[in-house]
């Protein structure tokens, strides 16, 4: 058999590491990691080797040849452009001369047996064969399902937590028919995750997925890096490296040819010093990895550090946990350089410098982005989608700025982006200084001052933007607290891999600035929100009337209260418009109230009575309005919808869509079907106010007569912690254990079990490690007994797999 090895990756999350040197030639216990794959590709007799490249391709043909000093063949296929997993592999499908053959990748650590890989292949007569493993944390991996014989029957690629329904994941090993990669063009941008598995799963060819044993690591990220050497640290001195009698080295430590340990010098554990590395006099060394060349001045200390070749830590200098040093740069005396912080190729750090932010050609502020907390307000709301932090604490002037310039990076020049911001000085402040950012990377700016998010999500459709941000206060601590959302050309919100695209470009800090004649321009528009309050008479074909919401209009009164002033005084120029009696900041009974979140998008109302609906209840009310309107054939539904609104949909012969339990999912599918009315009935106040009002008026006549009508829906929500931080695993074994009793499951946003009374979903937490129970049944008492039921098969989950 002949094998493929994939070595053409950037490697941009391990930036500047990668900056000097492909990922496949990043060295792993003093040598590059493709030559493990090299050595486990021999040992399972597979010789005969095509190795792809596209990122810096000479490194790797230089250092390996033609693979004769390796005991293989190696012949190489340069992609000029990034083809994909499987178009490259398809570059070099001459190589394989019709035959099956195993695809591996060159940044991958592994003892996985290819041998018993193959002959379950070849047993199941399979057309391709994924060989999996587990991961405790699966978000950047294809998360696959397979039944008890071993065939694929469900995998996401790189999901979200509330996605995940295992932690079996896709190791970038397959075994392939060589007929597969008839099923595209050569040249042609192909995937295998993305494009060609979904492609088989779907037309129902022999898809395997090979559960493996053993060591695996995907070299992703520094952490995954230093991780992977520390794995494999297995006490080695070569013979050939020098080492004062008074140095003190502390096993596991791995020293290479050529090192020199100084007088006084500590090399602690799962330490790691390349080649001709030197360790002066009283430095220190922990839990870090010295690559070739690098200097270590007298009395500098390393700490869970990087430090790359040729670098240099002058005396008395010190760098902390998961710190990059890149190659050839020089680090001052008496300086420091901060945990997480990453000094750019061939930079040079003055005498007695304190870093605390990277330094590319400028410098930057690294952490992750977006939010995953769902405790913290609108966070939940939006699925992860937010940047949430404390005025010129987590978010300061500068921080903004280098976040309008990364978002301005992700797009094309020239691209229009939007900007819009609740109210107060310090969000005028930031908007500000995102703006300028934007500018900097050469795109447009139309600023919409002070307005609300469905505005800034309806201006980037009108204006045809290329994406749009919105600033405003967390309800939490409205004073210092805020959050930014960004939204694409459709006014949705960034979907997961927009939001990672931007979380890298931040994080890598190596972005490039326009030309001075190439910086955007401003456009101040200053009438959006009244063109917006205009418009709703005309949206829709003219769903609204301007005298009255229906032809028989009655006296109604409403109250709108938010913590937002911006929010009520928009929420009452529109309802008066419709000749509504307005009135905010009051609550009372024998009136309708509906209480708007900051930003104008949802509202929870309370009936007449005082009563307030539930989140189900307005589900239900959306779907019963949209049924009863007549004209619309498809909704989107999110996982946990209640039953009764689903019946409601099918009843009345309208497609039901179910998406995940996320907005972000629901408005895809809501702009993706053309569904602009629900879109606006669940992510505008306003638009959802006048509707159901409108509806109250030419029915029932209250809000409360019409939830007298509902049926009752009985649900329980709980969150249970769990011990152990594989989530996925405990989802798995629910799954695994309900199938087992003779409980149906789907895996949809987590697992879904399906009762003779009732359905339960098990939710990942976003962001720690826990699951959030939904349970709806026929009756209170039974879902409160489903709900304590689950509850124990999680912990039982908990327990076995730990």
């Amino acid at each position: 058999m002949k094998a493929v090895i994939m070595a053409g990756g950037e490697g941009t999350r391990l930036r500047p590491i990668t900056c000097t040197k492909p990922k496949p030639m990043l060295d792993v216990l003093g040598k590059p990691v493709m030559q493990y794959i090299i050595e486990l590709l021999k040992n399972h007799n597979i010789t005969d080797i095509a190795v792809t490249l596209q990122y810096m391709p000479q490194a790797i043909v230089d250092y390996f040849g033609d693979g004769r000093a390796h005991g293989v063949n190696l012949q190489y296929f340069i992609e000029n452009r990034p083809l994909g997993t499987a178009g490259s592999v398809k570059n070099a499908q001459s190589f394989m001369e019709g035959e099956r053959f195993l695809v591996i990748s060159g940044d991958c650590m592994t003892n996985i047996d290819l041998t018993s890989a193959i002959k379950f292949h070849e047993e199941k007569q399979s057309e391709a064969t994924i060989v999996l493993t587990r991961a405790e944390n699966p978000l950047e991996y294809g998360v696959v399902m397979i039944d008890d014989d071993g065939k694929i029957v469900h995998f996401l690629e790189k999901p979200d937590w509330s996605e995940v329904f295992s932690d079996t994941i896709n190791t970038g090993i397959y075994i392939l028919e060589n007929n597969l990669l008839d099923n595209f063009a050569k040249n042609e941008k192909f995937d295998f995750s993305n494009d060609l598995f979904p492609m088989l799963l779907e037309d129902g060819k022999r898809l395997f997925g090979y559960p493996a044993e053993g060591y695996w690591c995907d070299i992703g990220d520094s952490a995954a890096y230093i991780k992977c050497n520390r794995d494999l640290t297995n006490h080695f001195i070569s013979p050939a490296a020098v080492i004062d009698e008074s140095a003190k080295i502390i096993e596991p430590v791995h020293i290479e040819s050529g090192a020199v340990i100084g007088k006084n010098a500590s090399v602690l554990p799962y330490s790691v010093i390349g080649q001709n590395a030197q360790i002066h006099e009283g430095a220190s060394v922990k839990q870090s990895i010295i690559n070739r060349n690098v200097v270590v001045g007298k009395q500098a200390q390393i700490r869970g550090a990087i430090i790359c070749d040729n670098a240099k830590m002058d005396r008395f200098s010190a760098a902390f946990e998961n710190a990059i040093i890149g190659a050839n740069a020089e680090i001052g005396e008496m300086s420091e350089v901060n945990g997480n912080i990453k000094i750019w190729t061939g930079k040079k750090i003055g005498k007695s410098t304190a870093v605390t932010q990277n330094i590319v050609w400028g410098s930057s502020f690294t952490r992750n982005l977006f939010g995953e907390d769902e405790a913290r307000g609108r966070a939940a709301i939006a699925g992860g989608a937010l940047i949430m932090g404390e005025v010129n604490v987590d978010v300061t002037p500068e921080f903004a700025t280098r976040l309008g310039a990364a978002f301005g990076a992700t797009l094309k020049a020239k691209s229009k982006i939007g900007v819009s911001y609740g109210s107060g000085g310090a969000l005028l402040m930031l908007k500000n200084a995102f703006i300028s950012g934007v500018l900097s990377s050469g795109c447009e700016i139309y600023d919409f001052n002070v307005s609300t998010l469905p505005i800034m999500r309806s201006a980037a459709q009108f204006y045809n933007l290329d994406g749009g941000v919105y600033l405003s206060y967390l309800p939490e601590k409205p004073d210092s607290q805020l959050s930014i959302q960004f939204v694409d050309k459709a006014g949705v919100n960034l979907s997961r891999a927009r939001r990672r695209k931007l979380e890298q470009f931040f994080m890598r800090d190596d972005f490039l600035r326009c030309e001075p004649d190439e910086i955007g321009n401003v456009t101040e528009v200053n009438d959006f929100n009244t063109f917006y309050v205009n418009s709703l008479n005309t949206y829709n074909n003219g769903i609204f009337s301007r005298n009255g919401l229906s032809k028989n209009p009655v006296e109604m009164q409403i109250s709108v209260i938010s913590n937002s002033a911006v929010v009520e005084n928009l929420a009452k120029t529109t309802l008066k418009m419709f000749g509504m009696d307005v009135y905010t900041q009051y609550y009372g009974k024998n009136m309708l109230t509906a209480f708007v979140d900051d930003v104008g998008e949802s509202v929870i109302f309370h009936d007449e009575k005082g009563e307030k609906l539930t989140h189900e209840q307005q589900i239900y009310l959306m779907c019963k309005i949209i049924a009863d309107r007549g004209g619309i054939d498809k909704i989107a539904l999110p996982s946990t919808a209640p039953s009764a609104a689903v019946e409601i949909a099918k009843n009345s012969n309208i497609t039901v869509i179910t998406v995940k339990n996320n907005s972000t999912s629901v408005q895809e599918a809501l702009i993706e079907n053309n569904l602009d009315y629900q879109f606006n009935m669940m992510f505008d106040a306003n638009f959802a106010i006048a509707q159901i009002c409108e509806y109250i008026q030419n029915t029932a006549g209250s809000l409360h007569a019409i939830t007298a009508t509902m049926p009752t829906m009985y649900f329980v929500r709980r969150e249970v912690d769990i011990s152990t931080d594989n989530t996925g695993a405990v989802i798995r074994q629910i799954a695994k254990d309900a199938t087992e009793n003779g409980i149906k499951t789907e895996p949809k946003d987590g697992v879904k079990m399906v009762h003779p009374n009732g359905w339960i979903m098990v939710l990942p937490h976003r962001s720690r490690a826990g699951c959030q129970i939904v349970v709806e049944a026929a009756t209170q008492e039974i879902a409160e007994e489903l709900c304590a039921r689950t509850e124990m098969m999680v912990k039982k989950a908990d327990n076995s797999v730990k």
